[in-house]
């Protein structure tokens, strides 16, 4: 993922996955956190994470990036999520 000027410190890389309805979309979603797993000089990082294989079906996942900081109350005060 490259995120140029950004700090891989200042954002939250998730991956959100779930069950998938009729239609194609997530219900009863979920989040897990992803940990960085290279860093590259040019703004570019690896992040790795696993989801829990809980229940059989049909499941599916995404990839979100919320801003991170410690001021912030709420990880969604913002409204700025990046979906993958």
């Amino acid at each position: 993922m490259h995120l140029g000027s950004v700090k891989p410190e200042d954002v939250a890389v998730e991956l959100y996955h779930g069950r998938v309805d009729p239609f194609g979309q997530l219900v009863e979603g979920h989040s897990e956190g992803m940990q960085i797993e290279e860093r590259h000089e040019n703004g570019t990082y690896l992040f790795r994470g696993q989801i829990p294989c809980l229940r059989s079906g049909h499941h599916g996942y995404s990839v979100r990036i919320i801003p991170k900081h410690p001021d912030m109350a709420h990880k969604f005060d913002t409204g700025l999520i990046l979906w993958g």
